[in-house]
């Protein structure tokens, strides 16, 4: 087949020796053979180079899975039963070929042309890699692995190379396995002592590879930093830098900036320190990826001050000509160049000649101004079309870093992130400090189901602590007129040590996403235990503190900066910000603790029917025959109100005025006695003396105030806990009607308000 590229001369004798196998060949090596005799034949159908139809191997593919199962079935010797594993892995994992696969009739490309095509496409990045693979019974493949993996300790002969090249060929179709994870560590922990760490990272990386080719971005980045510590050691720095620069990269793509510029400036800050010339073009490489970042995240004028500083490094440490990175992302800064300049010609002229200044070290001017002329004809945007074209792309406002304060936007999980600071250095280093790793943290919390609340979180920052008590140990909520904002107290970068600001950093961010979740106290702290155990520590914090990377400008640039008039552009537009990526949407479908509280929901619903008609008495008679409320009734049936969120809503509405009636003060200083008195309330039928409501007290807009208040109150009964101040109504109703089927579930019961369109 190699020296001929074709099977045909030998079809006979392949036929002749599969014949064999039903009860005839035993031997695992042999066996083992026949498994690369049977690839052989599929590679030649494929090609047509054989008369051998699929039919007739898949027949032998069979026969093989049969004689290996029933072998597994008489074997003990560990060395033996794991060959035997192996192969009954790779039988299953094997590729199962869609029909009419084969090429059309005509020349087929010779072994070496078909090679150079697949190098072409994965250069150019068009390569499909394992997207759309079906395999043979992923299942049984798993659990021969899985058992495998026990028996390695036992079989210590047993070589185990080939089986792990195997596993991280189809690693995009295996990671959502259960035993994925259990199988991965396994066979790494089999080949480190063979190859060492080195060889562990590299495996990681090629399974983060096959998972960027089926843009399983997040899968990726948790093998990639996987690789990145494995190779963490002199004499492989330069695939640490690597996996720092693919890191910042995938970050970038997730649409979180500042997680993907800490990375990149770690890149340049290990090759600047290296002792090896050849690691200098990182710095260069490192520096532009920043300025990237910086400008996806709305900081201009430091994307442009951080583009002149490659620039330098460029030229300093040689231009870097044979490097294709390096031309890719430089041309990725000069196009957001481009875009900065044209905005800033358009809506906030008086910054072009900041701009041109923060340049003038270089010859790039002459770049974008041609690349300007050549778009001149076209109308530039308005400032609203900026805005909401940033907006979509998942991008901050341009000119963020303009004027006294500075401003950061980005959108993951559903909730949308407003930060502000000061624009001094110590203040912004922090502030972008505390951002990078609450970055970082989302994509661990993106792998489980945290119950968020969907809203914007406003964060104010001042850099007032002092050896990292700040953080979740400091952080105040101020109500204004927006419905209130965080006040978050950091440490400057100078006055305590990494671990002390990682501590608080990492702190912040749980604290703001635990004040987001519904989840219970001990739930929560279950998904940081998780993400602590999956690396959560070694992936926020590499080389240096951040605000000792990012510490590239003097404080007389940010003076400069933050002593313009001019404010970013659509400052006064509502922010709609949201993030494009797929990975970092929010989270759909019911929520994971829905199915353990069904009952209880059930439950509460038919008792919700057996119990609030008699609690509201002679005003449900009255609601019944009143035409102007069976006309609100439609109203809210079109939102989806079942008969019992219209019995709750009036119900409320009634114990609220019969409490009000029997002298209940219903205020946050109420007594227990008040309190106790006030749930009875709530369960007990009318009285022939309390007073009968008008029809006219129960409005549209009280009707739903008092369903949203009735269930914040019942969140703790589906086992759920709100852990902000404020109350926010809508998105708790949103996250109950979304994942928790509130507009759907229902009991059995007598129709309410017949006539209306869900009676």
């Amino acid at each position: 087949m190699r020296g001929t590229e074709t099977l045909m001369p030998a079809d006979d004798l392949v036929r002749e020796f599969f014949n064999l196998v039903p009860g005839t060949l035993e031997d695992p090596g042999i066996l083992r053979d026949a498994t690369m005799l049977l690839d052989l034949g599929y590679a030649a159908m494929l090609r047509r180079t054989t008369g051998i139809d699929r039919c007739q191997l898949e027949t032998w593919h069979q026969a093989l899975a049969d004689t290996v199962d029933a072998l597994l079935l008489a074997s003990d010797y560990p060395n033996t039963r794991a060959m035997l594993l192996s192969l009954q892995a790779y039988l299953a994992l094997h590729q199962r070929y869609p029909a009419g696969i084969l090429p059309e009739l005509g020349e087929v490309p010779t072994i070496s042309d078909t090679l150079a095509a697949l190098r072409d496409k994965t250069f150019s990045g068009t390569h499909q890699g394992a997207r759309g693979i079906e395999l043979m019974d992923v299942d049984k493949g798993m659990e021969a692995l899985g058992e495998l993996i026990e028996l390695l300790p036992k079989a210590p002969l047993f070589p185990v190379r080939d089986t792990a090249d195997i596993f991280g060929l189809y690693t995009s179709q295996l990671v959502d396995h259960p035993l994925y994870e259990k199988v991965r560590d396994g066979l790494d922990d089999a080949l480190e002592r063979i190859e060492g760490e080195s060889g562990r990272g590299s495996r990681a990386l090629n399974r983060a590879l096959r998972l960027i080719e089926v843009d399983r971005l997040l899968d990726a980045l948790h093998e990639l930093h996987a690789a990145k510590i494995n190779w963490w050691h002199g004499d492989t720095l330069e695939g640490s830098i690597e996996m720092f620069m693919l890191i910042s990269r995938i970050y970038y793509q997730l649409n979180l900036p500042h997680a993907g510029k800490q990375y990149a400036l770690a890149a340049m800050t290990a090759a600047q320190n290296a002792n090896d010339p050849s690691l200098k073009h990182f710095v260069t490489h490192g520096l532009m990826v920043a300025a990237t970042c910086d400008h996806h995240a709305g900081q201009s004028l430091t994307a442009t001050h951080s583009f002149n500083l490659a620039l330098l490094a460029q030229s300093h440490f040689g231009d870097g000509s044979a490097r294709f990175e390096l031309h890719a992302a430089m041309t990725n800064m000069l196009q957001d160049q481009c875009h900065i300049f044209r905005a800033a010609q358009s809506v906030r002229p008086d910054l072009v000649p900041l701009l041109t200044s923060l340049l003038d070290s270089t010859t790039v001017m002459d770049a974008i101004t041609a690349m300007l002329d050549g778009v001149r004809g076209i109308a530039p945007m308005t400032e609203p079309e900026i805005a909401a074209a940033t907006d979509r792309s998942g991008m901050g406002r341009l000119f963020s870093d303009i004027g006294p304060t500075r401003y950061y936007r980005w959108a993951a999980l559903g909730l949308t992130w407003q930060v502000q600071c000061k624009n001094e250095r110590q203040a912004v280093l922090a502030t972008e400090r505390f951002i990078a790793t609450t970055q970082i943290v989302l994509t661990e919390f993106a792998r489980h189901d945290a119950h968020l609340l969907l809203e914007a979180l406003r964060i104010e920052v001042s850099v007032d602590a002092r050896n990292g008590q700040g953080g979740a140990g400091w952080v105040d909520w101020i109500a204004d007129q927006q419905g209130g904002h965080w006040n978050l107290h950091l440490t400057p970068g100078d006055s305590a040590d990494l671990e002390a600001l990682q501590l608080e950093s990492l702190g912040a961010a749980m604290h703001f996403l635990a004040s987001q979740s519904l989840l219970n106290q001990g739930d929560f702290s279950s998904i940081m235990d998780a993400s602590f155990a999956g690396g959560l520590w070694h992936k926020s914090s590499i080389v240096r503190s951040y605000d000792e990377l990012a510490d590239l400008a003097e404080a007389s640039t940010y003076a400069e900066f933050s002593q313009r008039r001019e404010v970013f552009v659509g400052w006064i537009h509502p922010s709609e910000i949201r993030n494009p990526s797929a990975d970092m949407q929010k989270r759909q479908g019911l929520a994971s603790s829905y199915e353990a509280n069904r009952n209880k929901i059930l439950e509460n619903i038919a008792y919700r029917y057996a119990t609030l008609p008699a609690v509201i008495g002679p005003a449900l008679v009255l609601l019944h025959q009143d035409a102007r409320f069976r006309s609100t009734v439609e109203r809210l049936r079109q939102d989806g109100w079942l008969d019992w969120h219209l019995l709750q809503a009036i119900a409320n509405i009634v114990v609220n005025d019969r409490a009000e009636t029997r002298g209940i003060r219903l205020s946050r200083n109420m007594t227990d006695n008040e309190k106790q008195g006030f749930i009875n309330l709530i369960h007990e039928p009318a009285r022939t003396s309390d007073p009968v409501l008008p029809t006219t007290a129960f409005t549209e807009d009280r009707l739903r105030l008092h369903l949203s208040s009735a269930a914040v109150s019942g969140l703790t009964t589906l086992g759920l806990t709100l852990h902000k101040k404020a109350v926010p109504t809508e998105p708790i109703l949103n996250f109950l009607g979304e994942r928790y089927r509130y507009w759907v579930d229902d009991s059995p019961h007598q129709p309410y308000f017949p006539g209306t369109s869900a009676s």
